[in-house]
């Protein structure tokens, strides 16, 4: 009898805070995002950034699973990155009624994503760590 060979993957460990469960390596964001939901369009304080995703202050009356639309622009990069996203998770502390929100690229470029993912990974000496 042939053997059978499955490929047997670990089992994933998700721990009770989202930003905890991160896939790809996060980089310190600290500027404006353009953010529309319902309609409406506002700039939005970012403060982390990866290939995957975005951690935002958005109002706190967004919900998870919301999809919203944010525009932003890398540091030395020529184009304006615009996607969908959907929210993920919402900090508990809320600050002058917005909150740091975790969201999701749902429909970024191949492009987008490596460009991002190439930001994330020139971290220079003077970042702070994440």
């Amino acid at each position: 009898m042939p053997q059978s060979f499955k490929k047997i993957s670990p089992p994933l460990i998700y721990s009770a805070d989202p930003s905890t469960n991160r896939r790809t390596p996060r980089r310190s964001y600290e500027r404006l995002v353009g953010v529309m939901t319902e309609g409406k369009y506002s700039l939005r304080r970012a403060s982390q950034i990866s290939e995957g995703g975005m951690l935002i202050e958005l109002p706190f009356e967004i919900q998870a699973g919301d999809l919203i639309l944010v525009t932003f622009i890398l540091p030395n990069a020529l184009e304006t990155i615009v996607g969908r996203a959907e929210i993920l998770y919402k900090k508990d502390k809320v600050l002058n009624g917005v909150i740091k929100t975790g969201i999701k690229f749902l429909n970024l470029e191949t492009s987008k994503r490596r460009a991002i993912r190439d930001f994330v990974s020139s971290k220079p000496t003077d970042d702070k760590p994440l």
